[in-house]
């Protein structure tokens, strides 16, 4: 299919055309012909606020899966991960599926990814509630705070400890969501890290468990320093794989492709909630 010619288009194609026959093209065919077309929109995307009335927390969860009728437990993640660990008792449904099972209207539902999702989610969620759905949430924190929190899980012991990890593009797809706090490790002494942590906690203004993303150098150990912070067991914490240059190698590539976001939206020094 070809290219839709725009009115700027077929002006500049009217000014050339003048221009090779000889004839002197008026002022203003000619100002369109030399005008730069204008490249992707770099408008700000805008924060996605996370609402408390879609979350459910790992220990609310807990309780209620000990009722009598418990809610369906529904884990988003690809099948892959889901076998190599989940929830005791979940089952695996991409979002997209959601809407096509008729069963899930008459069941309370909680839906769980890694942890980090939620823009991505909020979709399918709205369309539950849409359709009848009399309860459904997402589970906070995801599979990683249910891990960090001691929760039953099935799966090997590889599995649990990779929930905590992410690779730039899956930040990148979510770093709008206001649970970000993003903390650089450069310069941060190891003994000086808890009181940065707790620092930076403390400025947490968004709905529910922030997810705190820890992002170090080349020559640094990201997964030593989380350990350091174990006692911490109610949070989302995440290591950045790659670390800040294959943060920063990520965002090029998504510029080049498609004019992506910049600088991320927040960081642990001032999360765009509390602004």
């Amino acid at each position: 299919m070809g290219k839709t010619l725009t009115p700027r288009h077929l002006l500049r194609l009217l000014a050339g055309a003048l221009l090779f026959l000889g004839e002197p093209a008026p002022a203003a065919l000619a100002a369109v012909a030399r005008a730069p077309a204008k490249g992707p929109s770099t408008a700000p995307t805008p924060v996605v606020h996370r609402d408390p009335a879609l979350l459910i927390s790992p220990r609310a969860l807990a309780r209620a899966l000990d009722k009598r009728n418990p809610p369906l437990v529904i884990d988003l993640r690809p099948a892959a991960a889901f076998d190599a660990v989940h929830i005791p008792g979940a089952i695996n449904l991409p979002a997209f599926a959601l809407k096509a099972k008729p069963y899930l209207v008459r069941r309370a539902l909680v839906l769980i990814g890694q942890g980090y999702e939620y823009a991505s989610v909020l979709p399918a969620l709205e369309a539950l509630r849409g359709g009848g759905v009399r309860s459904v949430r997402l589970l906070d924190g995801g599979l990683n705070a249910w891990a960090r929190q001691g929760r039953p899980l099935q799966g090997t012991v590889f599995a649990r400890e990779a929930l905590g990890r992410l690779d730039p593009e899956q930040y990148l797809a979510e770093q709008h969501s206001d649970q970000w706090l993003v903390l650089k490790l450069a310069g941060i002494l190891p003994a000086k890290l808890g009181k940065r942590f707790d620092a930076a906690i403390a400025g947490y203004c968004g709905a529910g468990t922030p997810a705190v993303l820890l992002v170090g150098r080349e020559h640094q150990d990201p997964a030593a320093l989380a350990r350091r912070l174990d006692a911490q067991t109610a949070l989302n914490l995440f290591v950045l794989e790659g670390g800040e240059s294959a943060l920063a190698q990520a965002r090029e590539r998504r510029q080049r492709l498609v004019g992506g976001p910049g600088q991320p939206h927040s960081t642990a020094e001032a999360p765009p909630a509390c602004r």
